[in-house]
């Protein structure tokens, strides 16, 4: 190891992502480790969590999470460069720094760090279980004004160094009209930071918006949107959540190349806006907006959620024979798309009644969209094992396949997957009715002896339906078969 120059021991050194370890065991080597362990390369991969801590109504705060958080203290005083820094506040705690001890430490701890940080991420919030704001269990909810000026002033402290953020609802905290001063203060400081190049945050219908990022972030390469309808009409654009996301896109269009929108719908003059990011190379979002966005020459993975979420709407059942035109034809919107992933969210056992109504109209859409899509070579198709006559209208359509992962492969697929010609992979789970396990067994056979250069890898599964409490619920038994 002493023959070892100090360069080849740096980027040894410098895999260790446990600041812990370098600023206690490293130095205790020898001299030569100690001297090494202070250089900034070594530190490139550590990560610094800040938990919150859990103490009960009594304020009996627990130990254990205190000295976690002295370790994580200790490694922001002493580092000369961090990968990132997490604010990882527990869901089940009383909020950020509700224990006087937690706050005293974390402020002083970020107030007297010198190390350089590249990536700062803050909670996600829950949707699924509410608290607080309507349904949304979100940590960062008890946070006030001059605790949010607190972290932005760190962030802002490295403007330079900062390229991912990750903000949670961060934009949100007080943002309501009947917020204090400092409401906009979140905008501000996201404009300042000239060097980012990936944001995730979350944005809603009552954000408060005064135009802070009307220059755009100029090096941002890759932006994913959770945005969240909190208005009694998700019809309306609310100017908070379109001019702040229309700002961001026009802003950054130059560079931007990775868009993600996750969850709700999103405004429609947003999804316009899309179409001024001519360098976009993969976008997530509805099938229902893929008319809105228009062409993307560059575009080369789309990923596409297809739902029945706004079938209360009176013209959503009307909306799809036209969904279905547009994707029929304009098939050269995106001329150089390579991967494609389609997650259907929508479930035989509880979207019978949409169904019932709509399902030829779905099946052509999905066709559709395999005819639009029919220029990609990869696919992941996730769909409801019950549905495969929408599988085979889709993967039918696709006749430059390369790479199939599907979620559901029914028996009667195969013929047509076998006329797929430059097919190399498929793997999924085989669905088929139950007791027909051998004809399942004969249709994958039958395959391998057609296309012995395709590589398999699919499970099979039978599927039964149980009722249980009055409800329908799905259950499965997994033969114990591998078809490789």
């Amino acid at each position: 190891m002493d023959a070892l120059p100090d360069e080849l021991l740096l980027l040894i050194l410098g895999r260790v992502a446990d600041g812990r370890v370098l600023l206690y065991a490293v130095p205790l080597v020898c001299k030569r480790w100690r001297r090494l362990s202070r250089d900034p390369r070594v530190w490139r991969r550590v990560e610094v969590s800040l938990g919150g801590c859990d103490h009960g109504p009594e304020g009996d705060d627990d130990e254990d999470t205190h000295g976690d958080l002295l370790e994580a203290a200790r490694v922001l005083l002493h580092a000369p460069l961090l990968r990132s820094i997490s604010f990882d506040w527990i869901d089940y705690c009383n909020g950020p720094w509700s224990c006087d001890f937690e706050k005293r430490v974390t402020v002083s701890a970020l107030k007297r760090c010198k190390a350089s940080v590249s990536e700062f991420h803050f909670p996600e919030p829950d949707y699924d279980t509410g608290s607080g704001i309507g349904r949304i269990n979100d940590p960062l909810e008890s946070f006030d004004e001059s605790d949010r000026a607190l972290v932005l002033g760190f962030i802002l402290k490295h403007r330079n160094e900062v390229r991912v953020l990750t903000l949670g609802r961060l934009l949100l905290v007080n943002s309501w009209p009947w917020g204090g001063p400092l409401r906009n203060l979140p905008c501000a400081a996201l404009a300042k930071l000239k060097r980012l190049e990936q944001l995730t945050l979350h944005v809603d219908s009552d954000i408060c918006y005064g135009g802070e990022l009307a220059s755009g972030l100029p090096a941002l390469r890759r932006l994913t949107v959770h945005p969240l309808w909190m208005s009694s009409d998700v019809n309306t654009s609310p100017a908070g959540m379109t001019g702040l996301l229309n700002d961001l896109l026009r802003g950054s269009a130059a560079s931007l190349r990775h868009l993600r929108f996750v969850d709700d719908s999103v405004p429609k003059d947003v999804l316009r806006t899309v179409r001024v990011c001519a360098e976009l190379q993969s976008l997530a979002c509805r099938v229902q907006d893929l008319p809105l966005v228009g062409e993307l020459p560059c575009l080369l993975s789309l990923d596409v959620n297809v739902s029945s979420g706004d079938s209360g709407h009176p013209n959503a059942a009307a909306s799809l024979p036209a969904l279905a035109r547009y994707l029929e034809t304009n098939k050269s919107a995106l001329p150089r798309l390579r991967s494609v992933d389609i997650d259907s969210s929508i479930y035989f056992n509880y979207d019978k009644d949409w169904l019932a109504a709509h399902q030829t109209r779905l099946v052509r859409v999905f066709k559709s969209l395999g005819v639009f899509c029919s220029g990609a070579v990869k696919l992941k198709l996730t769909v409801d094992e019950k549905f495969p006559e929408v599988v085979e209208a889709f993967v039918g359509a696709m006749s430059r396949l390369e790479l199939a992962d599907l979620h559901s492969v029914p028996v009667a697929l195969f013929p047509a997957v076998a006329n797929l010609k430059h097919l190399r992979k498929l793997s999924g789970t085989v669905t088929y009715p139950e007791g027909e396990f051998q004809k399942c067994k004969t249709a994958v056979e039958e395959f391998k002896a057609k296309r012995p250069d395709v590589k398999l890898k699919l499970e099979a599964w039978t599927g039964q339906d149980i009722v249980e409490s009055g409800q329908n619920w799905s259950s499965y038994s997994k033969e114990m078969f591998l078809f490789e």
